[in-house]
């Protein structure tokens, strides 16, 4: 894990959703595409509906260690950017818990995703060896 220190514009952050619209968001598409016949989303609605249940499962059973939860509501204050999609199998594993953390954080972590497809400029800023790959955590402060 490497530490960078760039200038994001505001605009990211403005843009981005919180976890109750991203779980919002994949419930409707998940209803409203499973009638649809399209070859590039058909090709990937499995995962949108296995990434699902893996994000609600997790939301009831990851719990932080009390430990943990001091650190957490001691934190200086801090914005948590998620670069995600839904289709992606380490977002479903990850974003819940970090969705949960800044929750328990009692206001001082503010949690927003911004989906990876959409913010490609951004995306490239944190892309790992030169791929897109995520769920990226980009920790924001002022």
């Amino acid at each position: 894990m490497s530490e960078q220190v760039l200038e994001i514009p505001s605009h990211y952050w403005e843009e981005a959703i919180s976890f109750d619209a991203y779980m919002q968001d994949m419930e409707r598409i998940i209803h409203e595409q499973k009638t649809l016949d399209d070859p590039p989303f058909v090709d990937k609605f499995q995962y949108y509906i296995l990434n699902q249940q893996r994000s609600k499962r997790l939301l009831k059973t990851y719990a932080p260690s009390a430990e943990f939860l001091q650190v957490l509501r001691n934190a200086s204050p801090q914005r948590w950017l998620i670069i995600t999609e839904f289709w992606c199998g380490d977002s479903a594993q990850n974003i819940p818990p970090l969705h949960l953390m800044a929750s328990a954080s009692e206001g001082r972590i503010q949690l927003r995703l911004l989906f990876r497809d959409t913010h490609t400029e951004l995306m490239d800023v944190f892309a790992t060896e030169g791929a897109r790959s995520i769920p990226k955590l980009v920790v924001l402060n002022e």
